[in-house]
């Protein structure tokens, strides 16, 4: 019999990679108002990340100004690149379900939104506009 490794796939590891790399996503609210269980399913992770990612730019639009915001906002771009560079297809499929379909701003942050896209992404955006 052989021996082997168990490994989780990088779509298991979203929910770390947002946390962990997305200035100021664990401590959301969007976050926090998950439940335990609900911190381990990538797609509803993702769905909250998508909520906190138009807060940002919303707070942005409102004239908010500062470091922290610019950070968490480079951040979140940042983590979306990464996801849209991946070569698996289910984590190509969080991006286009869980954070384009759930992206509820108005069209003047949606617009700031699809600016800030690094090229992975924004190709990714513009290949599911259609």
């Amino acid at each position: 019999m052989s021996d082997f490794i168990w490994q989780k796939s990088k779509f298991q590891e979203i929910s770390t990679l947002l946390v962990s790399t997305v200035s100021g996503f664990g401590e959301s609210p969007e976050y926090q108002k998950l439940a335990e269980y609900e911190r381990d399913i990538s797609g509803v992770v993702v769905g909250a990340f998508a909520q906190y990612l138009c807060r940002l730019h919303e707070r942005k639009q409102a004239g908010e100004n500062n470091e922290d915001l610019d950070s968490a906002i480079t951040s979140a771009h940042n983590a979306i690149e990464e996801m849209a560079s991946s070569s698996e297809s289910a984590i190509l499929e969080l991006v286009t379900d869980e954070i384009y379909e759930n992206l509820e701003c108005n069209t003047e942050v949606l617009e700031k939104i699809r600016e800030h896209l690094n090229p992975a992404s924004l190709a990714l955006y513009e290949r599911w506009k259609g």
